[in-house]
């Protein structure tokens, strides 16, 4: 079997795949209720935003309001390779055919990406003709631009393997990015999908150093699609991810949080590391205090303390249900704990971490009423 024939033949077996996985979804009532009407209606929204595109989006607006989200969808995806796993038996023998499977790979990810940038840049054409007084070439150089900076994105998140320093490169190209997309250059955007084009064929493709990486991309586009079914699903609970990686900046060396040693203590220096360990129920935490500060902030004063009424006792709940959770850990199955001494602990892990919060959107609201 040749390259091509390989890769048309696991590039069809993937979208069936993806399709068996959508119609498990998508049954009828989904379609009829959800999907369908979400169609028709988004249609006719567009429609009605090219005639009247006053009353969706004011002038004064500023237009990084637009291409911030624009530029946060260009990021998405990964270069493809349709790499598997046994492929690293072949390496050695077959390097062509690695390499072929590779090119087209690269090349399919470009068609993708070219479609992406003008899909983004159609659905935005109304508000930036309209408001904005873009022209077709200032639409048609933006399109440039997204898949520029799309492609160069894409490829620093491939090729750097230091957490750190790959995140802080692309902080700094999603912000630099960001300030150029106000006025894009169809010659700096062609230049920058030369230099990667020519890259990738000359040395990223041919060089196996990041063969690993790419059979990781390929096992995570796979089921990215699963893993959100699941993750939207409430019947499904969300394990916590099962690769132990050295934290980049919190909790490096982890060490003693309370001086005095005691079985409470301890247990509840168990508990807490527990939850800050997990990233799922950490990113939980802060969601829901700024999910609460942002309304405080923007409601009228009187739903202000409403809403923070409200958080105040739902923190007691979840935190609650959080220990909860915590100590159902098979961990205590193991080692059990004294249970003469898990109320107090209860109670002090529920302070700890209703406190902060409570205090800082109590903080928020008061300001936010007086000023």
């Amino acid at each position: 079997m040749s390259a091509k024939q390989l890769f048309f033949r696991r590039l069809v077996r993937e979208w069936k795949d993806q399709w068996h996985i959508f119609h498990s979804v998508l049954d009828w009532s989904v379609l009829l209720y959800i999907a369908i009407p979400s169609i028709v209606f988004g249609t006719l929204f567009y429609i009605d935003l090219w005639r009247n595109v006053d009353l969706y989006w004011h002038p004064d607006f500023p237009i990084l309001l637009i291409l911030l989200p624009v530029l946060l969808v260009s990021t998405m995806g990964n270069f493809r390779t349709y790499l598997l796993k046994a492929d690293l038996l072949f390496l050695i023998q077959r390097k062509k055919t690695i390499h072929t499977l590779k090119i087209l790979g690269f090349f399919y990810t470009f068609v993708l990406k070219t479609i992406n940038s003008l899909v983004l840049v159609f659905m935005v054409t109304p508000v930036m003709l309209k408001v904005y007084y873009y022209s077709f070439e200032d639409l048609m150089n933006l399109a440039l631009y997204l898949l520029a900076f799309s492609l160069t994105f894409l490829t620093v998140n491939k090729i750097i393997d230091h957490r750190l320093i790959k995140w802080s490169i692309l902080f700094l190209l999603f912000v630099g990015a960001t300030l150029g997309a106000l006025f894009p250059n169809q010659y700096v955007s062609s230049i920058c999908i030369v230099v990667v084009v020519v890259s990738h064929l000359t040395y990223i493709i041919k060089n196996n150093h990041w063969f690993l990486r790419e059979i990781e991309i390929e096992e995570y586009e796979k089921t990215k699609y699963v893993r959100l079914i699941i993750n939207f699903s409430a019947e499904v609970e969300k394990a916590p991810s099962s690769t132990f990686k050295k934290p980049i900046l919190l909790w490096r060396k982890s060490g003693r949080i309370f001086k005095e040693r005691s079985q409470q203590n301890g247990l509840l220096e168990l508990i807490l590391k527990g939850f800050l360990r997990d990233r799922g129920l950490f990113f939980t935490y802060l969601q829901l205090m700024l999910l609460t500060c942002t309304a405080i902030y923007i409601l009228p004063f009187w739903l202000k303390w409403v809403i923070w009424i409200l958080f105040f006792l739902f923190i007691n709940l979840w935190t609650k249900a959080l220990y909860t959770k915590l100590m159902s850990s098979p961990f205590f199955s193991v080692v059990p704990t004294n249970e003469g001494i898990e109320l107090e602990v209860c109670n002090r892990f529920i302070k700890l971490l209703t406190l902060p919060p409570v205090l800082f959107t109590g903080m928020l609201s008061v300001l936010s009423t007086i000023l």
